[in-house]
Parts: C-alpha cells; sequence; structure tokens
C-alpha cells in the first residue's frame, strides 16, 4: 500500500480519538485532533474518512456554540455524501450492464454448442426452436433489466430527497440557534438599562426589588434560548417582567395588558422563544416616546386553526410619526430583522405560513404574527 493511502486512512484513527476527547469534555484537544485528520486526509483522499471528521467537527462545533463552523461542517460532509451516492450508483449501473453482456456471451456460447451436437436432419427444427428460446430470454433478460434499473433510480430519486430534506433541517436548526445567540444580548441590553435608571437615581429599594425580578427574567432567558419552542405561558411571563421593568423605567409612561384567548392552552401551545419582544421593545422605546400623557400596550393572543395570531398593539404617535434615534432605530431594525429571519427558517421547517406584517390604525401603532403550532 502507498504512504499516501496509508496516511489516508491513518485519518480515522484521529476521528476515534476526537471522539474519545469530545466524550470527556475535552473540546479544544477534539478539535485539534479532528482538524489534524483534516490536514491527513486532504492531502491523501480518504472520502469514508473525510465524511467522518467534518459530521465529527460539526457535532463538537454544536455543543461548543459555534453554531457558524457547525453549519460549514453540515454542507462539507453533506456535499461528500452526495458524491459517494452518486458514484455508488454510477458503479451499480455498469456493474449490472456488464453482467447483462456476460449472460448475452454464454447463451450465444451455448447455442454454438447446440449447433455442434446436433445432427443434420434434425438441424432446421432445432434451430427454430433455439431461436425462440433465444428471444424469449432476450425478452425477460432486458425486461427484468428495464425493471432493476427502473426501480434504483427510484430508490435512488427518493433517498436523495429524504437525505436533502434531513440536511435543510438540520442547517434550518443550526442557524435558528445563530439568530437566537443574536437575540439575547439585544434583549439582556435593555433589561439593564431599565434597572441602572433606577441606581442612577439614587432609589436603592426600587432597584433591589427590581434586581430580583431582573434575576427570574434572566433564569427564563438562559433557559429559554436553548429551546427551538417554549410553552406559550412560559414566553408571556418573560414579556410580562420585561415591560414591568420597562414601565418603571419610564416613570409609569404606559400601562399594558396581555390578553389570551381561553381556548389556547398557554402550558403545552410551543412558540419560538423572544419572538415578540422587538416589536414589544419597537412600542415602548418609538411608539410611547413623544406621545403626550400616558400611553397602552396591550399584547394578544387567539389561535385560528394551527396558527397563532400574536399582535402587539400600542396608541403611540404612529410609525409615521416616529423620530428616529441612533441607537435605538438600528436595534430595533436589527430585533426585527432578527425575528423576520426567524419566521421565514420557521415557515420553511413546519411548511406553513410564518410572518409579520404591519397594519393601518386611525391612532398608533400595530403589529400581527402568524406562527404555526
Amino acid at each position: 500500500m502507498r504512504g499516501s493511502d496509508l496516511a489516508g486512512r491513518a485519518a480515522g484513527s484521529y476521528v476515534d480519538l476526537g471522539k474519545s476527547l469530545h466524550a470527556k469534555g475535552e473540546f479544544k484537544a477534539a478539535e485539534s485532533a479532528f482538524l489534524t485528520g483534516l490536514s491527513q486526509v486532504r492531502a491523501s483522499p480518504h472520502v469514508q474518512n473525510e465524511m467522518a471528521l467534518h459530521e465529527a467537527l460539526q457535532a463538537l462545533y454544536g455543543d461548543m456554540g459555534l453554531y457558524a463552523k457547525a453549519y460549514t461542517h453540515l454542507l462539507r460532509s453533506r456535499a461528500l455524501t452526495e458524491a459517494t451516492s452518486s458514484e455508488a450508483k454510477r458503479q451499480e449501473i455498469v456493474s449490472h450492464d456488464l453482467k447483462w453482456q456476460f449472460d448475452r456471451k454464454q447463451l450465444a456460447d451455448s447455442i454454438a454448442g447446440a449447433q455442434q451436437l446436433q445432427a443434420e436432419e434434425d438441424r432446421r427444427a432445432i434451430a427454430e426452436l433455439r431461436s425462440e428460446r433465444a428471444e424469449t430470454r432476450t425478452i425477460l433478460i432486458a425486461g427484468g433489466g428495464i425493471l432493476l434499473l427502473g426501480a434504483g433510480s427510484v430508490f435512488f430519486g427518493l433517498d436523495r430527497r429524504r437525505r436533502k430534506e434531513r440536511y435543510a433541517k438540520q442547517a434550518a436548526l443550526l442557524e435558528t440557534k445563530a439568530l437566537r445567540a443574536q437575540m439575547n444580548p439585544h434583549f439582556i441590553f435593555n433589561a439593564l438599562n431599565s434597572i441602572s435608571a433606577f441606581i442612577r437615581e439614587q432609589q436603592p429599594e426600587k432597584a433591589h426589588g427590581f434586581i430580583a425580578r431582573f434575576g427570574r427574567l434572566m433564569r427564563l432567558v438562559l433557559e429559554n434560548s436553548r429551546k427551538a419552542e417554549v410553552p406559550l405561558g412560559t414566553d408571556l411571563e418573560a414579556l410580562r417582567i420585561y415591560m414591568e421593568l420597562e414601565q418603571a423605567r419610564t416613570n409609569e409612561k404606559f400601562e399594558f395588558s396581555i390578553t389570551v384567548d381561553p381556548g389556547i392552552d398557554v402550558k403545552n401551545v410551543m412558540v419560538p422563544p423572544l419572538v415578540l419582544q422587538p416589536f414589544v421593545e419597537n412600542a415602548i422605546w418609538h411608539g410611547m416616546d413623544g406621545k403626550e400623557g400616558q400611553g397602552h400596550i396591550e399584547l394578544s393572543i387567539k389561535q385560528l386553526g394551527d396558527q397563532l395570531i400574536m399582535a402587539v398593539s400600542d396608541d403611540g404617535v404612529g410609525r409615521k410619526m416616529t423620530v428616529p434615534v441612533q441607537d435605538t432605530s438600528q436595534k430595533g431594525s436589527l430585533g426585527t430583522t432578527i425575528t423576520r429571519e426567524r419566521l421565514d427558517l420557521l415557515q420553511k421547517q413546519k411548511r406553513r405560513p410564518a410572518g409579520f406584517q404591519y397594519l393601518e390604525q386611525l391612532v398608533g401603532t400595530r403589529v400581527e404574527l402568524t406562527v404555526p403550532i
């Protein structure tokens, strides 16, 4: 065996070593082992080991929270799988073709032998019989080959579509986690602003009380950020605490209400975490800013078939009258952009409509989100 082949096959040992280190929680050492294996297998290609190394790195980076890197290795593994499947199918078709040609040669040899053994007086009758038999076998062999190739093509197509759907779902989950990783710091920053206002105004008792509530909020955010979906009741609890903190920060500039249709089971209906938060934030930072007197923000949840209609309404100055402020407008834009991408991914995963739209009203702003359940 050539040295290059040995190097390619030796990369497999780094797969086993890296997986052992990964299982022990030694992530950096495991990453080093996998990358060393990749450097060897790239110099001396060995497809199975290269696929195994990319799959192992995908799992490792997912556990490390490096979702962009995990997504990259997922795509490389998928590309190798597609290439391997196509080559295997091509070799299978070639093998069937060679077997068919071999059968034809055997049949021709048998016919030639039979011709030499037959007596002259029976040659015509046997020749006719042999001709009929050869025609029948040819039809059967050709028909069987066509059926076999047809069945193989159908199976290959179905298998390829199944694998594409599985990879698409994995990619969507990884991208959703990456988007949530952007959302959480954005959410926490505004909540901390609310608490720091009490400290600046030298109101230690209020600050202490809200720090305790902020601790509850942080626990909910951290727990929810690890999940693709959470119970509706849990998500609304986090939003309620956030709005109370903002309410105190603005010196009761607004009041709020949360209305859920009685037929909705908030403990079992699952929704993406914090999907309403950017729109609630916009209502507070933009809708209430510049409004004379106390405003009102309403969250309403209703179910329509297999979808939730989640609405945020305010009686503030409205979107057209909002005066942009550089830092808050950028944050609001980021939050709604991330939410749009999250809902697009949710639509791909559940294959049902998901999105949001702003609705015109005489006073203030209303936005409605459609979330499949």
